[in-house]
Parts: C-alpha cells; sequence; structure tokens
C-alpha cells in the first residue's frame, strides 16, 4: 500500500511544480529534483527523489500509472472500507469485475489490493495473457479451542459466498496464457463440529475452452495460491499445456483436476490436505473420506515435481475420459518425489495409464479397510489395445491395510508389464487378512529389482495372485527369487531353513510340469571330521522336500543348518 500512497504524493509534487497549484513553468526552467517523504516507516529508504523530466510532469505520471492497475480505485468508498478492513460485509464482486475488465481493456496486470474480496458471483477473465496478482496470503489461521477458524488478515483473501447451484465457477478463465499469482482463495462455510459437511461451492479456479477452437485458457499459470478451505480447487477444463506451481490449501473434495490436456501441464511443489483451515476430527474425517488431491483423466505428458498431500482418500488418480472429444488416460505421466501421508489410496492408477515415478513415499491409513499405496485397475466396463506401465523407482511404502502395490489390470490384446526397482515396503495387510505385500492378476507381469520386504522371508507373502514376478539377473526377494529364460524355461533359487533336518520348498513361480533339475547343498561345507549332504525328494510343479544330513564316523544325523537351492522347469 505505500506504493499507491507514495504515488499520490508524487502526484501532488508533480502537479504543484507544473503549475496546477501555482504558476506554471516552462521545462527549462525546473532546475532541481523533486523530492517525497514518506511516513518513515522503513527508514531513510521512504524518501524519493524524481530529477526533472524534458517531457513534463504529467507525461512521467502517465508513464508510471500505466504500468499498474489497482483493483480497490475502482470501488466505491464503502467498499474500499469494508475490504481494506479484512470485513467482507459487502458484495465487492462488481468492482473487482469491472477493475479486470478494465485492465484488459487497457493491456494491463491488475494488482488486486489486500484485504478481503467477497463474491456473490464469478469474475471472468477474458483477456489474452492477463495477470490477476494479489499481495500472498497470511501461513495458518488461529484456532479457537473449539476448533472454529478465525479469519487471517493478511494479503489478498477472494471469499467466494455462494453455492455451486447458483454458479458452479469462482474465477473464470476465457482466454489463453492467463496468470493468477499471489492470492488466497475461500469459500464460505460452516464452523467444524459434530456431523459437519462443506458447502459445495464453485470451483476456485475453471479453465474455458471451446473444445473445437483455440480460443479458452490454455497454457494458464497459477503461482502461489492457497486454496484455504474451498470444495473444488482448480480446474483445467479442456485446455493445452499450463504450469501450476506453490499451490497450497484444504480442499475437501477436489484440488487440482485436469479433464483434458493434450500438451504437457507442469506442477511444482503442490502442498494439499494439510490443516490449513481446521484441524477439528468431523471435518477432517469428512476431507479423508472425499479429498482426491490430484484429479486426472485424459492427460498427455503431465511433469509432477514435490507433490505433498495430507488426509487425503487419494494422493494421486488417473482415470479415463470417456467423452467423444479427447478420451483417453494419463499418458507418459512422469513424476518426482511424491509424498503422500495419511491416504486411503496413495495412487489410483486405472485403466491403461502410462506412468513413472522416482522417489515415492506413501504411508496408507491402517485403520482404513482396503488401503493401499498404489492400486492399478480396470474401471471402465471396455478393453483398450494398449496396457498400463508403471514404473517405480525408488520407494518407502508402509502402513497398508491390504497389499501395499496391486496389479489388477490386464486388457485382452496387450498384457501390461511393470517395473518396479528400489522398492522398501517396510509394513502391509494390517489388517492381518493374509494379503501379499504385492499382488498381480492374471496375465499381469511385474519384473523387480532391489525389493525388501520387511518381517518376512516367505515368498508367498511378499507376491501373491494369478500374475508373475521376474526377477532379473540375480536378484533376490528376501532370498528366494526366479527369471523366466527366452527359451522357456525359469531358473529358481532361494534359501531355506530346516525342522528337524527336512524342509518343504514351494517355488516362488508354479511350473507348468514338475520340475525337470533340482539341486540343494548345505549352507557350510564338510570338514575332516564331519560330511553333510542334502537330499530331494517329491520334485512336483510347485516344490520339493529337502533333507539335511552329516555324518560324523559311523553315524547319521539330522540338521537344522540353512540350505541353498536351484531349480529349473518350464513356463
Amino acid at each position: 500500500m505505500r506504493v499507491r500512497a507514495w504515488l499520490l504524493a508524487l502526484g501532488a509534487g508533480l502537479a504543484l511544480s507544473s503549475g496546477v497549484y501555482g504558476q506554471a513553468r516552462p521545462p527549462s526552467q525546473r532546475t532541481g529534483p523533486i523530492t517525497i517523504y514518506g511516513d518513515g516507516s522503513t527508514g531513510p529508504a521512504d524518501t524519493f527523489s524524481i530529477k526533472p523530466i524534458v517531457r513534463g510532469a504529467t507525461y512521467y505520471l502517465n508513464e508510471l500509472l500505466r504500468r499498474q492497475i489497482h483493483a480497490l480505485d475502482f470501488c466505491t468508498a464503502e467498499e474500499r472500507g469494508d475490504i481494506s478492513s479484512y470485513t467482507g460485509a459487502l458484495d465487492a464482486r462488481q468492482c473487482l469485475q469491472t477493475a479486470i475488465d478494465t485492465a484488459r481493456d487497457r493491456g494491463k496486470a491488475l494488482w488486486v489490493d489486500a484485504g478481503f474480496w467477497n463474491l456473490k458471483g464469478r469474475v471472468t477473465v477474458s483477456g489474452m495473457g492477463q495477470t490477476i496478482r494479489g499481495e500472498g496470503w497470511g501461513e495458518l489461521p488461529n484456532f479457537t479451542p473449539a476448533g472454529v477458524p478465525i479469519r487471517t488478515t493478511k494479503g489478498t483473501i477472494i471469499n467466494f459466498d455462494y453455492l455451486a447451484l447458483t454458479d458452479p465457477y469462482g474465477i473464470y478463465l476465457t482466454a489463453s496464457n492467463p496468470v493468477i499469482r499471489d492470492i488466497e482463495l475461500r469459500q464460505t462455510q460452516p464452523n467444524p463440529g459434530p456431523g459437519w459437511t462443506p458447502n459445495v461451492g464453485p470451483w476456485g479456479v475453471y479453465a474455458y475452452a471451446d473444445p473445437l477452437a483455440d480460443a479458452g485458457a490454455h497454457r494458464m499459470t497459477v503461482d502461489n495460491v492457497m486454496l484455504r478451505n474451498l470444495y473444488d480447487g482448480i480446474n483445467t477444463g479442456i485446455t493445452r499445456g499450463g504450469t501450476f506451481s506453490d499451490v497450497f490449501g484444504q480442499p475437501f473434495h477436489r484440488g487440482i483436476r485436469v479433464e483434458s490436456n493434450v500438451d504437457e501441464p507442469h506442477f511444482r511443489n503442490i502442498h494439499l490436505g494439510w490443516t490449513y483451515w481446521t484441524g477439528q476430527a468431523d471435518a477432517l474425517a469428512w476431507e479423508h473420506a472425499n479429498l482426491v488431491a490430484l484429479d486426472f483423466l485424459r492427460v498427455d505428458n503431465p511433469k509432477l515435481t514435490s507433490v505433498f498431500t495430507f488426509n487425503a482418500n487419494v494422493g494421486l488418480r488417473c482415470s479415463q475420459r470417456t467423452d467423444s472429444y479427447n478420451p483417453g488416460n494419463c499418458n507418459r505421466l512422469s513424476a518426482a518425489n511424491l509424498e503422500f501421508d495419511a491416504v486411503v489410496t496413495g495412487m489410483d492408477l486405472q485403466d491403461g495409464a502410462v506412468v513413472s515415478v522416482a522417489n515415492y513415499g506413501c504411508y496408507a491409513d491402517s485403520a482404513v479397510a482396503g488401503s493401499t499405496c498404489l492400486n492399478n485397475r480396470q474401471v471402465v466396463a471396455t478393453d483398450f489395445f494398449q496396457g498400463s506401465s508403471i514404473e517405480i523407482s525408488g520407494a518407502d511404502l508402509q502402513g497398508a491395510s491390504g497389499p501395499a502395490m496391486q496389479f489388477g489390470f490386464s486388457p485382452l490384446y496387450s498384457p501390461p508389464t511393470h517395473q518396479l526397482s528400489n522398492v522398501r515396503i517396510r509394513s502391509f495387510d494390517q489388517a492381518n487378512a493374509g494379503n501379499s505385500a504385492i499382488t498381480a492378476a492374471a496375465r499381469v507381469t511385474v519384473q523387480k529389482g532391489n525389493l525388501v520386504v520387511d518381517g518376512t522371508t516367505d515368498p508367498s507373502r511378499i507376491f501373491g495372485g494369478a500374475g508373475r514376478l521376474i526377477i532379473p539377473g540375480n536378484g533376490l526377494i528376501d532370498g528366494a527369487g526366479y527369471t523366466e529364460m527366452t527359451n522357456g524355461m525359469i531358473l529358481q533359487w532361494g534359501k531355506v531353513v530346516p525342522t528337524g533336518g527336512t524342509a518343504t520348498v514351494t517355488f516362488p513361480r508354479a511350473c507348468s510340469v514338475p520340475a525337470y533339475s533340482v539341486t540343494a547343498v548345505p549352507e557350510f561345507t564338510a570338514t575332516a571330521s564331519a560330511l553333510e549332504a542334502v537330499s530331494v525328494s517329491n520334485v512336483s510343479a510347485t516344490g520339493f522336500l529337502a533333507y539335511n544330513r552329516y555324518s560324523n564316523g559311523s553315524a547319521i544325523f539330522t540338521t537344522n543348518e540353512a540350505i541353498f537351492w536351484q531349480a529349473v522347469c518350464k513356463q
């Protein structure tokens, strides 16, 4: 606000020098600089000196004013007082819309001054490349002991004081390359308490596009925006490209939704679901059951970096868009540094999603039945020529009440192969329902390297379902694994500890016929005084029995020393 005060003072000083309040002097007679003194709040920096302008003071003032348009200048005195005091009792929609339209007509950016802008209807941004910029937002509201939020008096707050039934949109973008920056978006909500449910309000930001034309809010930019307590946050509609960075908030139903985008949108530093508005238990329970933080339909080549969600039902969802215009799914989504905390489903990757993720952290809510860190499933009741493809490189997963990772979708024409490397599963099956850490449906292949599953060495607890698990090269799954060779054979291996000298070995991958060859050796070699050997029997397509014995002189004894085994069989 000091900038506007300085401009007003500058206008008065320049007017005096040019004769508005005194005798006019030609530019050649203006010999000294004009000095403007501020209120001293920032010390010496509050003093400005303006050198004489040959072409006249009025020209110089117009040049300064040309660079910025302030929204408050288009409001009445009563509206300005209501907004600046963060009262929000009046409807500020009309003066804000007038300011937006004026900035558009002049081809200028709009500065939305600090205050509480209470809107009873949408505002439309229709200028190509138009920038709407506020004065930032406050970090966290204060809370009463009952958990009722208290309104902050920081930054630029735009509050939507109406329901989606009245108007489904808040800030409505209709031209390409719009910019929304440094603004907090809010919605009028009931105070949290027992049985709380949110008001179904408008989308905070909605991008419109004519699907058959280039008109629309393509390549929008949303930067440093707080979605404090909206029902639905940002919807990119049917657009192309776009950048979404430093987006924070506690939306309750949808955070960011992409309906159709065929030109590489970027998402950076997204932080959704945290208690930016309330930590009251009933409000958190509704959020936990309903929030999809990132909701992607048909989107090509999206790039995600540094995404954190808390208390969401789903962290990232990829689902089919079935409209006649631009149908499809997430295609070639690449992401790095995803962290989904207290989530029911970390990644819900439906149908033919193609996704690559590096550095994935997930803490599933063990108290919710069926919670998982990754679920690839079929939802749309049609088949696809392209199967899903999921690559995870570097993951730390824990807390799932069911399997930590589920691969369940297999189209008829292209059975999928997924690749996982450097994955640690700290805990799973917290409901004690007998789930494996990883499950795969029939005809689904999961290829893994460097997998660690804490708390078990049982292959059936590590991998389950009718699919197949491939361990390339000499990879191990806590001592047991296999690799499928191109000649139709399977090489399997493992380590087992007998009981009473006898061990039952179950192949990690069942064979089509009994194994052709089985070899087994003891963990320790023979010594001069003892001879140790392992024999096998009951060889089948699923396993065999192993017996560990050693002799000392003429006597033969059983031993429970570990046995290493290897088998070759047919796929």
